[in-house]
């Protein structure tokens, strides 16, 4: 494998890994993430964690076994850019502007040599 194939499978993992580290955190601790939810949301902050935690946590996987790649990137980086538009301008809106962004590349990029959207298309 070449040096870009390893950076494509490295993006990818190390987003899902952090997409699956914010969820697992907001299901197991979501007192810790509260203070980040605007309050404009017009639901409970507890329970907006809650929500939130499961579709990082969802995303999370979702990339890390490479299944519909492109689709879940994009909604990934829709997502985080989501989360980084309502921050407001601050450190968070700096990250999550630049976690958008790779996200994006990821979703440009498509599947790479360790998903399973790839081995799908290597058994037809």
């Amino acid at each position: 494998m070449t040096d870009r194939q390893y950076g494509r499978i490295l993006t990818r993992v190390a987003l899902g890994s952090l997409l699956l580290w914010f969820g697992t955190t907001g299901i197991a601790t979501p007192e810790t993430l509260i203070g980040y939810v605007p309050g404009w949301v017009g639901i409970d902050p507890s329970r907006a964690v809650f929500l939130n935690a499961l579709l990082d946590t969802a995303l999370g996987v979702l990339l890390l076994i490479g299944w519909q790649t492109r689709v879940t990137a994009a909604m990934v980086a829709l997502h985080i850019a989501g989360i980084a538009a309502s921050a407001g301008y601050n450190d968070v809106m700096a990250r999550d502007t630049a976690l958008a962004l790779v996200a994006a590349a990821v979703a440009i990029n498509g599947p790479d040599r360790w998903t399973l959207d790839n081995r799908k298309r290597e058994e037809r």
